[in-house]
Formats: C-alpha cells, structure tokens, sequence
C-alpha cells in the first residue's frame, strides 16, 4: 500500500514487529518459525512468527509461564491472546504503535485462505 505523510515526520518502515494477537479458530496452533501473510491497511507482505513473546489474559496482562525453565510459550492455541513478534520476509511495511496511529497498527494473520490471527502493532522492532 502507498501512504502519504509530511516529509519532515515520515511513517517509519518496519522490517519487524512486536503484536498483540487474538487467535481465531485454528485448526492447528501457531508456533514459531510458522510463514503467514501480513495484511495491514490494505498492503499485503509475507512474514515469518520470530518469536512467541508471551501470553495474555483477557484484561490484557502478562500471564506468568507455568514452567520457569521455558519463560515463552511454544505454541498459541484457538482464543488465545498474547504477544508475537513477526519479521516481515520480502519488504517492509509502514506501521506503527497502536498508542501513535490506531488506523496503522492494525494487522490480521493469513495462511490458505484462512485468517489465523488478527491485532495491533505495540512495538516497531527494526
């Protein structure tokens, strides 16, 4: 997608990304390493899910892990919310956090035709 913004405050270009995701229906869980399609304001870039950041409850807070030897969790299952960071494959899209531009920061997930997972962007990584 092409986005117009003044010459003096340019959308930074993002090559990856931390997000807070909501899984839909899965039929089978995200993990890492896993090739999905970023789709975000009408631009469409493959990516791949770098790391699995966290989990979330449902008022938004960090879920502490159940095994202190693996502080990140190793799958995220149907309904699950948490923190993902993708690294988008081919090139870069202009994103930004959810507390600057709503209307940038939001992202949904595709692979096959399905949408796995949708979110906000809360951190431009690089």
């Amino acid at each position: 997608g092409w986005v117009l913004c003044a010459a003096h405050a340019p959308t930074p270009l993002a090559h990856e990304v931390e997000v807070r995701v909501f899984t839909l229906s899965l039929q089978q869980p995200l993990v890492k390493g896993q090739a999905v399609e970023v789709h975000a304001h009408g631009a469409q870039s493959p990516a791949i899910i770098s790391r699995l950041v966290c989990l979330l409850d449902k008022a938004g807070n960090v879920v502490p892990p159940t095994d202190p030897a693996a502080p990140r969790p190793r799958c995220l299952p149907s309904a699950t919310n948490a923190i993902v960071r993708v690294r988008l494959a081919e090139h870069p899209l202009c994103v930004e956090p959810f507390n600057v531009c709503r209307a940038f920061s939001r992202m949904a997930f595709r692979a096959g035709g399905d949408t796995l997972a949708v979110g906000v962007v809360t951190a431009v990584v690089s």
